[in-house]
């Protein structure tokens, strides 16, 4: 099973990637049901449906 993750891990493993560019992708990711945020706020945390 997938572990939630947040921002900051994407940005560990992305480095190139801005913020951001990886907000806007978790949006678009959320609005098609492919994943949910389970916490928001600044240390907001997302996991795949």
């Amino acid at each position: 099973m997938i572990a939630d993750f947040t921002i900051n891990d994407i940005q560990e493993r992305c480095p190139g990637i801005s913020r951001p560019t990886i907000q806007r992708i978790l949006n678009e990711l959320g609005q098609d049901n492919l994943i949910e945020c389970i916490s928001r706020g600044r240390n907001a945390r997302w996991k795949k449906r």
